[in-house]
């Protein structure tokens, strides 16, 4: 269960905004409905798409920090081996802000989704 709140986390997403945007001006009405009829039918399309995109948006995500992750962990590994010069050390201070960032994102997904229940 989503609670509605988690749905606001992604209104700060530009990509999100822009995916919305295309998938509702691509809609057609359809003629032999009133023009309430197709608003709430273009309106149950479009959360069926919004929940499809969030849901893949969050795999990405989870992806992208298992990545970040073995990166980091890479990067560790090869600092035992010989010293870490300055591209290094700015690589994996950028890697790991991204993993906190990702990190931070993924908590308040669950404190959102916990406070649903």
């Amino acid at each position: 269960m989503t609670s509605k709140k988690t749905w606001f986390l992604w209104l700060k997403e530009e990509s999100f905004q822009e995916a919305v945007k295309h998938y509702w001006m691509g809609m057609t009405n359809v003629h032999t409905l009133s023009d309430k009829e197709n608003f709430i039918l273009k309106l149950t399309s479009l959360k069926k798409y919004v929940v499809k995109w969030v849901r893949l948006k969050v795999k990405e995500q989870s992806l992208e920090l298992i990545k970040v992750e073995a990166e980091i962990a890479a990067l560790l590994e090869s600092a035992h081996t010989i010293s870490f010069n300055t591209p290094d050390k700015d690589r994996l201070l950028f890697l790991q802000q991204r993993k906190d960032h990702l990190l931070l994102l993924e908590e308040i997904t669950w404190r959102l989704k916990s406070w649903a229940l």
